[in-house]
């Protein structure tokens, strides 16, 4: 039970920190943004600013889809299972954290359609600030999926602590209710 609750601080602890991380990057955009558009102040000139925007927002775009090809190599274990849990399905949708990569993937779309409309509005900042967030959401991604090629053993292990934990609190929560 231990390991399990090791397992679990660790990654709300990296869960947490990207959050704070993604939430920062759009404070820090939308203050740069006011401070240049209200106070007219900036820090870094560009002269381009408009094609500077483009280019973070093909980048952004091109790293998203980083995410869909490594889930695409993950369902190669699609047939692949361990204690009766599929090795694709945990690592997609049953891992026992808050941000799944279903979650995540649907995080990098938004982004992408938030970067763009940033760049219509003129929000040049909140644009690479939606890149940085971006860059936080793929590292965290290729962090959680990252054991899955890591061998069989770590694919085990990370399945079967999470399921030992689960049928120990059902076993203790059934012999409550037995009188």
């Amino acid at each position: 039970m231990s390991e399990w609750n090791r397992m679990r601080k660790q990654n709300r602890n990296l869960e947490s920190m990207i959050l704070i991380i993604i939430a920062a990057c759009f404070l820090l955009g939308g203050w740069c943004d006011w401070n240049a558009l209200v106070k007219e102040k900036a820090w870094i000139f560009i002269n381009d600013i408009d094609a500077f925007s483009l280019t973070i927002l093909q980048i952004q775009a091109s790293m998203a889809t980083l995410i869909i090809a490594i889930i695409a190599l993950i369902t190669g274990n699609i047939s692949d299972s361990y204690m009766g849990v599929s090795v694709s399905d945990f690592y997609l949708n049953i891992k026992p954290w808050k941000l799944k990569q279903k979650m995540l993937i649907f995080m990098l779309l938004g982004f992408e359609l938030i970067g763009a409309l940033f760049h219509v509005l003129k929000l040049y900042n909140c644009v690479f600030g939606v890149f940085v967030a971006t860059l936080a959401v793929i590292l965290l991604s290729i962090l959680e999926m990252y054991s899955a090629f890591e061998g069989r053993n770590k694919q085990n292990q990370d399945i079967g602590i999470p399921v030992e934990s689960f049928h120990l609190i059902a076993h203790h929560q059934a012999e409550a209710f037995v009188p």
